[in-house]
């Protein structure tokens, strides 16, 4: 042993690593709550129920719209190097992505709705079971190797165990779609779909894109923590139209009065030979309030007053509805994370509007992300060393008006030369060829700014 050998021995600081080995199991068995932990009973059928539901579906919808209106395929190099090679590997590539694109994609009944199709259907199954589950199959064309097809398979088709799995500590089963199960001994998620008549197929792990939004609990979704404000805006709908009914449109009340009927009485119009009698005339009563309609003429007799009584409402259930569908549209935006944070930032930096950016770059990053991966591994399948992504297009429209100002900005302060703002503003640029009297456009076009401002102009800048 040489005398450095020996003082590494020595000091501890200078020892080799030992290799380290995770210990943890980032997958238990739970079998414990604490105090007074009640499990609701929410179902994957309840879920999805509850995701078409108006303002849930109203929300998704738009917030879907927003998240992922479109992208391009962009192809870059892993490397630099030969850019004319690389171009012409980019040119071969991008035309067969764009096919095999045209072709693949099954959500439901609907095919080939491509890349984006899949990624909005995801997010959907993603908010629902903060889940999703895709499968894929290749085929050999040509030189290629390609996708024949990629499917959204539907999360409440796996909302059931396999018996024969149930019980055994290996297993996990994922505690809103127990049909994902993860084997902790082999360290693999297994996917168990439920085809009815008690018929489970496995799936082909290997051919699954699996997706799961990490920013989630695994005990929870987006739609299942809001699941209580749903239900509640559901019965308080149900308890606004019944009170329409009751107190918007009250039922006719005929009211006989008895001093009437006694005068009646006396004056022997009332029992006499031929004569209604009381009795008759309160079965008319009664069936006049209970047979009423807009389509009935109705007859009152001497004493006896038809009216529709005043309901006082305690409490409007239509302020009640309008709060919690506030509350759930509010929830799926982070209304309140954004109010709060445009208080501290300046009005200026219009806080909402980038704080919505960042939420709609975390959705893109969720679920889009992966269909990237996926067609990296194609390129990689395929001998291409290049790098794919998703080019995402602007949601939010331009403010023309704040565009063309920053463009006269920038020229007045001489950041940019005339021929470019024409650019930016959807202009030609300015011909240097002269015409018949020898002048060129742009010597044309500041002899005008000159006269309009009484003589006095500028020099003509550059191109």
């Amino acid at each position: 042993m040489t005398l450095i050998e020996s003082i590494k021995r020595r000091i501890p600081w200078v020892q080799e690593a030992a290799p380290a080995e995770l210990l943890g199991h980032p997958i238990v068995r739970q079998t414990t709550y604490a105090a007074n932990t009640r499990e609701r009973n929410i179902t994957p059928e309840l879920l999805v129920e509850d995701r078409n539901v108006a303002p849930v579906i109203s929300a998704l919808g738009g917030l879907s719209g927003l998240c992922f209106p479109g992208f391009d395929f962009v192809l870059k190099p892993l490397e630099e190097g030969n850019e004319d090679a690389v171009q012409k590997k980019i040119d071969l590539v991008l035309p067969e992505i764009a096919r095999i694109d045209s072709q693949i994609g099954r959500v439901g009944k609907a095919r080939a709705v491509g890349t984006l199709g899949l990624i909005r259907r995801a997010f959907l199954e993603g908010y629902t079971f903060r889940q999703a589950i895709l499968e894929y199959a290749t085929t050999r064309d040509g030189s290629w190797l390609n996708f024949s097809d990629i499917q959204i398979l539907p999360g409440e088709t796996f909302a059931a165990m396999p018996p024969s799995l149930a019980g055994q500590d290996r297993y996990v089963a994922d505690k809103i779609l127990p049909g994902i199960v993860a084997d902790s001994q082999d360290d693999v998620v297994k996917f168990y779909q439920s085809l009815g008549m008690g018929k489970t197929q496995e799936l082909d792990p290997e051919n699954v894109l699996y997706i799961q939004d990490n920013k989630i609990p695994d005990n929870t979704s987006l739609i299942k923590a809001i699941v209580p404000s749903i239900e509640a805006w559901k019965e308080v709908r149900y308890d606004s139209m019944l009170t329409m009914h009751r107190v918007g449109a009250p039922n006719q009340v005929a009211q006989l009065d008895g001093r009437e009927m006694a005068a009646l009485v006396d004056a022997n119009l009332v029992g006499g030979q031929n004569q209604p009698t009381l009795q008759s005339i309160q079965e008319y009563a009664e069936d006049l309030v209970q047979n009423q309609g807009i389509d009935r003429a109705q007859l009152s007799l001497a004493g006896m007053k038809l009216q529709y009584p005043t309901i006082p409402i305690p409490i409007n259930p239509w302020e009640a509805d309008a709060l919690l569908r506030k509350e759930i549209m509010d929830y799926f935006f982070h209304t309140d994370v954004l109010q709060v944070t445009a208080q501290a930032i300046s009005a200026t930096n219009a806080p909402s509007k980038e704080l919505l950016d960042n939420h709609i770059v975390g959705e893109r990053e969720t679920y889009g992300q992966p269909f990237e991966k996926l067609w990296n591994d194609w390129l990689e399948w395929n001998g291409f060393d290049l790098k794919l992504e998703f080019a995402w297009w602007n949601w939010a429209p331009k403010d023309q008006e704040a565009e063309k100002k920053a463009v006269r900005d920038d020229l007045m302060a001489g950041i940019i030369t005339i021929n470019e703002a024409r650019e930016k503003n959807g202009h030609a640029p300015l011909s240097e060829e002269p015409d018949e009297t020898g002048k060129t456009e742009r010597e044309l076009l500041y002899e005008e700014l000159k006269a309009r401002k009484g003589g006095q102009s500028q020099s003509v800048p550059d191109s």
